[in-house]
């Protein structure tokens, strides 16, 4: 038993690490996101090398070009997001003594519907299957969850 928590105390120290480093490379990619935006919003000079248009359809593009970058800033805040409740969740399994945790499984639902919001905000529809898997997982855990309390009510 001893042996079963060291490792699920290691999952949650790896875990942890991993996911911070994520939200780390997410992060960035929301500034250099927005600094795009902002680029390319108020000095059109940078596009006009790659859009041989008449202004007016030239104007269109860059719209859409900045709220195309915008959307992606939003996605990838949602995904920031859900990493931070994962790398809750494994803070807490450093400590904890079983993986079995009502909380564990709410956390997994949160994640998976705001995997989900992002990859049909972006047409990814990768995030929408691991969000869909996700969410199935996080029902299997509900029931790991409810077995850990009957268990535990036993004892």
């Amino acid at each position: 038993m001893t042996r079963n928590i060291q490792n699920m105390q290691k999952i949650g120290k790896w875990g942890s690490m991993l996911t911070l480093l994520l939200m780390a490379l997410l992060s960035m990619a929301i500034v250099a996101l927005i600094a795009a935006s902002v680029i390319i919003s108020f000095d059109a000079t940078i596009l006009e090398r790659f859009i041989d248009e008449t202004k007016w359809e030239f104007n269109i593009a860059r719209m859409g070009i900045v709220a195309v970058l915008l959307l992606c800033v939003v996605s990838l805040t949602i995904l920031n997001i859900a990493v931070y409740l994962a790398n809750r969740t494994f803070e807490d399994l450093r400590t904890s003594h079983t993986p079995f945790k009502p909380q564990y499984a709410n956390n997994m639902k949160s994640i998976s519907i705001l995997v989900f919001i992002s990859g049909l905000m972006v047409l990814n529809i990768t995030l929408v299957v691991v969000a869909i898997l996700l969410y199935c997982f996080s029902r299997a855990f509900e029931y790991g969850a409810d077995l850990q309390r009957d268990s535990d009510e036993i004892l």
